[in-house]
């Protein structure tokens, strides 16, 4: 090939790639939503004169611990806010949609702007991605249950957690810990990258606290001999358990540990209330032979229910009692109650249904009321003013107690 020909052949090439590299990028952008125009035809719908309902955005899949508890909490605030007029004259409903593949659900609710907040998904691994799309979307994005300090670590203002999270635990855990004379402790995580951070977190803050980290380990049950991990972990000589796993796969690990005579207390964390009892996975001998404690932000219900004066309040409690609510399903019909009346209040506070409005309404506005007790919502979207409580199982659940 001669040097001319050369240069012919690479300039078509050259100009081949440019030629296909453009019409692929034009071809992404089609797919990708603009969402410029998506907030502006936001805008426009929720300052609009319409009648038409309110309708929320709900992100949540039945699962086998929360007993529909998370979407009888949205039927009951829901019931409520229609019973007394709706949303600023508007009736209220909502879409439920599948967390089966979040990131195709974030954009299918982002594309519709009859929605102006959406509520749910399930935990810190899909609302942190969603969230990117909700807020670019210029949606409202209320998490239930994402207590990962990245969710609101990048900044987007339309996001909010109104719930404590895990690295705010520090002060409450280190009480626990005294009040437990604990010299020598034992930290053991499920092989989950948010269980784990939240074993360094608690194991750092042990061992400034001049407490000895004697075991710490993150395990799996299909890679790990869990008898055998339960006899690592008494031959240690430990004091206390932090077991950073949920319920019903932390109780395989419980059980060993009582079955070959470990009676020190063992302290779990809100992942143990996931609506599954504890008597259905171990023997009641076993219960009994060594404390299970809790240190959690989700408040006992009959102990929160003695501190409110707030109507609304009145009205979940007289609902799950006359729809026979499962005590399991507590923490979801609460958090997911709170949720939307979050919502109510920011709209009633702002009149009006602009997601940019009801979130400086909230963020600027009074403390908000909640079944846990009233709240504030901070700048960067965190709940400000929940605590963490202590609970111990008896009886066949989890009650509160105090720690002078």
């Amino acid at each position: 090939m001669t040097r001319a020909q050369q240069i012919k052949y690479w300039t078509g090439t050259a100009l081949a790639t440019v030629a296909i590299a453009y019409f692929l990028a034009r071809f992404l952008a089609a797919r990708q939503p603009d969402f410029a125009k998506i907030c502006h035809e936001r805008k426009l719908v929720a300052t609009s004169k319409s009648a038409d309902p309110v309708d929320l955005a709900v992100v949540w899949d039945r699962n086998y611990y929360d007993n529909q508890g998370f979407i009888e909490g949205i039927d009951i605030a829901i019931d409520y806010l229609n019973l007394h007029g709706g949303l600023l004259g508007r009736p209220v409903t909502y879409t439920q949609y599948s967390e089966a593949n979040t990131l195709k659900t974030a954009r299918k609710i982002a594309l519709n702007t009859r929605h102006s907040v959406v509520i749910g998904h399930n935990d810190s691994d899909t609302s942190i991605p969603a969230s990117n799309t909700y807020n670019r979307a210029g949606l409202l994005y209320i998490s239930p249950f994402a207590t990962n300090p990245l969710l609101t670590a990048y900044g987007y203002p339309l996001v909010l957690r109104p719930q404590v999270q895990d690295e705010h635990a520090e002060k409450d855990f280190l009480k626990l810990l005294d009040h437990l004379q604990v010299r020598k402790i034992a930290i053991v995580s499920r092989l989950h990258h948010y269980m784990m951070a939240y074993h360094r977190y608690r194991e750092k803050e042990a061992i400034g606290h001049g407490i000895q980290v004697v075991f710490s380990q993150s395990y799996s049950e299909t890679k790990n001999d869990v008898p055998m991990l339960a006899y690592q972990i008494i031959s240690s000589g430990v004091d206390c358990l932090l077991l950073i796993d949920e319920l019903p796969q932390a109780a395989t690990l419980i059980r060993h540990i009582r079955k070959q005579g470990g009676t020190f207390p063992i302290i779990g964390t809100d992942n143990f209330e996931t609506g599954v009892d504890l008597n259905s996975l171990i023997e009641e001998r076993l219960l009994n032979s060594g404390r299970i404690l809790l240190i959690t932000y989700i408040r006992e219900l009959n102990q929160a229910k003695a501190d409110l004066n707030w109507p609304p309040a009145e009205y979940f409690f007289q609902e799950i009692v006359r729809r026979q609510i499962s005590p399991a399903a507590y923490d979801f019909i609460c958090t997911s109650f709170d949720n939307v009346m979050l919502y109510a209040q920011g709209v009633q506070r702002a009149q009006s249904f602009n997601p940019i409005a009801i979130t400086a309404a909230i963020k600027f506005g009074p403390p908000s009321q909640g079944v846990f007790g009233p709240y504030k919502i901070g700048l960067n979207g965190d709940a400000i003013g929940l605590n963490f409580v202590f609970k111990e199982y008896k009886n066949g659940a989890f009650h509160e107690f105090t720690i002078d």
